[in-house]
């Protein structure tokens, strides 16, 4: 009998791709989509959100990775997830925040990442996505 794999802990594995926060992938940026395609192919939950409900979608866009929001897209991530973030040392809130909303706020000031941006941006408003002061 095959052992079924534990979809809470591919979740969290593939969150933790999503925030590119891997040593291992820096030079192998093919082998970092596949790794995350195969994560995906196992049954880990692109809508899984963390302690601060990001969701993987939100960790791609903050980065500014179009091709790794468009995959998780065609996976089925909610484009318009809402997290809240809470500070819970200095009881602070944030704005609610969107996969866009992260992709905008996210490194703005950089003329660097210009173009990663607009990619990134171009995917998620592609599939539907709003900044959170857009939704109902």
């Amino acid at each position: 009998m095959l052992k079924k794999p534990n979809t809470d802990e591919l979740s969290k594995k593939l969150f933790q791709l999503c925030t590119g926060e891997n040593e291992e992938f820096d030079d192998r940026p093919n082998q970092y989509i596949r790794a995350v395609a195969d994560l995906i192919n196992a049954g880990a939950d692109v809508n899984y959100k963390d302690e601060h409900d990001w969701t993987p979608l939100h960790c791609a866009a903050a980065g500014h990775h179009a091709e790794l929001a468009r995959l998780l897209i065609r996976a089925g991530a909610r484009v318009n997830a809402i997290s809240i973030y809470r500070d819970e040392v200095f009881e602070d809130e944030f704005d609610p925040t969107t996969p866009l909303d992260a992709a905008e706020n996210n490194w703005r000031e950089m003329e660097f990442f210009a173009e990663e941006i607009k990619a990134t941006e171009a995917v998620i408003k592609n599939a539907g996505g709003k900044r959170s002061a857009d939704l109902p």
